[in-house]
């Protein structure tokens, strides 16, 4: 699902009795009532009492149910009151991977490169920079900063597979991805995300496509992100794969996104007291060589 997380607005009745809505993009949803109740984690010391969460009673989400990670009043992060969380997410496309870790507590070390995180309704990093191999995109650094009237920068959305930049800034990025991949397999432009034509080729992205260069995402800070073909690329059908970064402009907005895909095989803490996201390639059986968990 290439949908960017959603908004939630929620409303009472006199009898305190709540409900919330939460629109996905623009084509999922999720309604229901709003309660309490005691949870406890699998590895928890504790249960956490009077945790708020949503019942849906009408949705087309396709999941038995969503985590919120968000900035927002009603997130699991910002009801435990915790300044530090992270997650390690493995190989996405296994079902049966048992390594996906996330880690809620203060005791959480930021590892790896460290970039300012600017934290509103969502947490919105700024991207400056683009290559693939050598090649240095010409993109102009200002469309991913985040603005003072809160548009542009880049949110990291755990929730969403696809990634999303600014049409500008993709067609660059097709069309080197265009000068590698058309000499060597079959395009295929059947596939569409909403209106827009994704760039798609025939074959299995494990065995077909080989020798793609590492892709540098630069981040505030010399954050570099070197990402390889599988955190770039979707098998979204048995024969075909397609990049999975589409135009910011499908979902209306101005502003970046940073899909899970993106994040595979990533270890990425958020620290909300001091403003700093910090991210390290690694498998994720070993996170726990490097964290302590609180929960």
């Amino acid at each position: 699902m290439c949908e960017a997380t959603g908004t939630v607005r929620t409303e009472c009745d006199i009898d305190y009795i709540c409900q919330y809505h939460v629109q996905y993009g623009s084509e999922h949803y999720s309604i229901g009532h709003i309660a309490t109740e005691t949870i406890k984690f699998g590895r928890s010391k504790g249960t956490l009492r009077n945790i708020l969460f949503g019942c849906a009673g009408s949705t087309n989400l396709y999941a038995n149910g969503v985590l919120g990670l968000g900035a927002s009043a009603l997130s699991l992060i910002t009801q435990l009151q915790y300044s530090k969380f992270s997650y390690c997410i493995g190989n996405i496309s296994d079902r049966s991977y048992p390594y996906n870790t996330l880690v809620i507590g203060d005791r959480i070390e930021l590892i790896g490169y460290q970039t300012p995180m600017i934290i509103e309704d969502k947490y919105y990093i700024n991207l400056e920079s683009i290559k693939i191999g050598n090649k240095l995109l010409n993109i102009d650094s200002e469309m991913f900063r985040r603005k003072s009237d809160y548009n542009g920068g880049m949110v990291l959305d755990s929730g969403s597979t696809c990634s999303f930049i600014s049409q500008v800034a993709l067609d660059q990025f097709e069309g080197e991805t265009i000068k590698i991949i058309d000499l060597l397999l079959v395009r295929n432009s059947s596939i569409k995300y909403r209106e827009y034509t994704r760039l798609c080729y025939n074959g299995v992205l494990t065995r077909d496509l080989t020798g793609f260069p590492t892709v540098q995402f630069q981040f505030q800070g010399d954050a570099t992100m070197e990402l390889t073909d599988e955190n770039i690329f979707q098998q979204t059908y048995d024969g075909t794969f397609c990049l999975a970064i589409l135009p910011s402009e499908t979902l209306r907005t101005s502003i970046s996104l940073l899909g899970n895909l993106m994040q595979q095989y990533f270890y990425i803490a958020y620290d909300l007291r001091d403003k700093k996201l910090s991210f390290q390639r690694m498998d994720c059986n070993i996170v726990d060589d490097y964290i302590h968990d609180e929960l």
